[in-house]
């Protein structure tokens, strides 16, 4: 049984350390956001709205209500090769286990 987990951990260090090989940056958006825009969409609007007449303080809380709904994870230089390495030794590990 043990064997069977230190694999599965090794093989999953192995394809995030691949991953974070090929991608630098990844941007997170919460479902909440897109829940809210699609709600908007269904919603009649007033005829001032599509006219474009809305305020300033509509358009800057928006944006900082998407920002906030935003989360940027970035990987650091010695991520990717020290993922591989552990992924690498855990996966020799559970081979060098007896079977049980």
């Amino acid at each position: 049984m043990i064997r069977s987990i230190l694999m599965a951990l090794g093989i999953f260090l192995l394809i995030l350390g691949g991953e974070s090989l090929l991608v630098d940056k990844v941007v997170v958006t919460s479902s909440r956001n897109v829940a809210r825009v699609k709600a908007s969409e269904k919603l009649p609007q007033s005829p001032i709205q599509k006219a474009g007449f809305q305020s300033q303080n509509y358009y800057q809380e928006d944006a900082k209500q998407e920002a906030a709904l935003k989360r940027s994870y970035q990987t650091r230089e010695w991520m990717p090769w020290s993922l591989l390495a552990a992924g690498v030794i855990t996966v020799l590990y559970s081979y060098s286990l007896s079977k049980s």
